[in-house]
């Protein structure tokens, strides 16, 4: 599948499409920290000994929060992409 447009439009249409694939790559493995989470619940349910549940608990958290800090660098890094799209379209 193809979209066709202007060449003026073209850092924007870039700069969206990477973004829409990238949130959507967080979003799947925010997904597995959450589901993690609930693994834990279950666990702590059937009465899981204490190190497991905290060793899941860490995994969930640096899953997590590795997750967000190398979204953040992402959507730092494809702003700065686009800004640079922009300049160059701008001077020619």
């Amino acid at each position: 599948m193809t979209v066709e447009v202007r060449d003026e439009a073209v850092p924007a249409a870039v700069f969206a499409t990477q973004v829409i694939i990238g949130t959507i790559l967080f979003s799947l493995v925010m997904l597995g920290a959450f589901g993690l989470s609930l693994l834990i619940k279950w666990m702590e349910g059937f009465g899981a000994p204490g190190w497991m549940i905290w060793g899941a608990h860490v995994a969930e958290k640096v899953i997590f929060g590795l997750d967000f800090f190398l979204f953040g660098l992402f959507l730092l890094s494809e702003a700065l992409k686009f800004v640079v799209g922009l300049w160059k379209e701008w001077s020619r």
